[in-house]
């Protein structure tokens, strides 16, 4: 998984879009414990990004994305 420093993380929006234009429908929930967590589906398949912060939850479901291959672009 790419270790991005916070400051060069891309923005909840662009993450989002990122996700959106490859077909993922994503929502965001803050947890207890102060962590976030991101679920997104495409129909058929499930990824997930947890981070300590909102902007790093989004982009790691944006890497697990990539990852399995969904991710155009």
């Amino acid at each position: 998984m790419n270790r991005l420093p916070p400051s060069t993380l891309p923005s909840v929006d662009e993450s989002a879009a990122r996700l959106r234009q490859a077909g993922w429908s994503a929502g965001d929930v803050q947890l207890f414990s102060g962590a976030w967590l991101v679920s997104a589906t495409n129909g058929e398949n499930v990824i997930h990004g947890r981070g300590d912060n909102q902007a790093q939850a989004w982009w790691r479901a944006v890497e697990a994305a990539r990852a399995v291959g969904m991710l155009r672009g």
